[in-house]
């Protein structure tokens, strides 16, 4: 088989194992035995038969989407109760804000709700044109948190109350 095609199965398997991972629930221990099944795959493929390397590689890829998938599935943090009710938060922009004709979008790393720690969090924030905020600048914003658009995108805050409260001067945005 081609190294082109591997690499191509490879891709297909991995998309396979997020796709899998997003209909079903998988446990853990399930995607581990898979990665124990590759393992095996592998070591009898170097021992005796070449070509089960190449179904091992496609098993660990299966597996790697799944665990992919669970990974940023259970990496974002439960903001259900913020959302609705008004609510204050305060955080850092880290990302450029993005201007339009008469207002900005704002990508506020959100570390306090009504002056309590939290996991940090991403809200998406429009407000008017000015006065401009940049990178690096602490707001805190006052207003209710609409619900996610989609699955992966930040929760909204439409025209809040903000309060420019400082500057982070040292800022890493990777």
């Amino acid at each position: 088989m081609p190294k082109s095609k591997i690499f191509l199965y490879a891709l297909l398997s991995f998309i396979a194992g997020v796709g899998i991972r997003s209909l079903v629930a998988l446990p853990i221990a399930l995607v581990w035995i898979g990665v124990v099944a590759a393992a095996l795959f592998f070591a009898y493929g170097i021992l005796r038969n070449r070509s089960m390397l190449v179904y091992g590689l496609f098993i660990l890829s299966t597996c790697a989407g799944a665990a992919r998938f669970e990974y940023a599935d259970y990496s974002r943090p439960d903001i259900s109760s913020l959302i609705g009710p008004a609510v204050e938060i305060e955080g850092i922009i880290k990302n450029e804000p993005e201007f339009t004709e008469k207002s900005q979008r704002i990508i506020l790393e959100a570390n306090k709700a009504d002056e309590k720690d939290i996991v940090p969090f991403a809200v998406a924030i429009v407000t008017r044109r000015y006065p401009a905020y940049r990178i690096g600048d602490k707001l805190l914003a006052q207003g209710a948190i609409d619900e996610p658009r989609a699955k992966f995108s930040p929760p909204n805050m439409i025209f809040p109350h903000i309060t420019r409260t400082g500057r982070e001067e040292k800022i890493w945005t990777g």
